[in-house]
């Protein structure tokens, strides 16, 4: 993969919008065709004590950045908007200070940009991501 200055000179955020998604909220779409491997976004992280974030509602747009879970990263650009999919068309891959989003298949336009947010069918439920049927189908396995 190309070295992170590359990403950043490469990174168009023209390419893409925030949007409302039936049935989600708010999501981002391709605004052009995007081509498999290429970097959709790098956005920068914001890096915030896990405890000053607990009863906020910043809280359900990070991640824990430590395996303590001690610090908690905030991706600011459109990287926190990014819906969940067990089947995405997009990963994500942490560096230092920023988090690349890159297409893992073509993504046409108009269609909305997902990433596997690496949660359990359990949690994907509890958070509503998931209906009852869905959770019920994916927990037989």
């Amino acid at each position: 993969m190309n070295n992170i200055k590359d990403e950043i000179s490469n990174n168009d955020c023209a390419q893409i919008c925030v949007s409302q998604i039936d049935g989600k909220g708010r999501g981002v779409l391709a605004m052009t065709k995007i081509k498999n491997e290429s970097v959709v976004e790098v956005a920068p992280l914001l890096l915030v004590p896990r405890d000053e974030l607990l009863g906020t509602m910043l809280r359900e747009y990070c991640f824990s950045y430590k395996r303590d879970r001690s610090l908690s990263a905030i991706a600011l650009g459109y990287a926190s908007l990014y819906n969940h999919a067990f089947e995405p068309n997009a990963k994500y891959s942490i560096k230092k200070n920023s988090v690349v989003i890159t297409a893992c298949r073509d993504i046409e336009k108009g269609e909305e940009i997902c990433i596997d947010y690496n949660w359990s069918p359990r949690k994907c439920y509890s958070k509503g991501l998931i209906t009852k049927e869905e959770f019920e189908l994916m927990s037989e396995d």
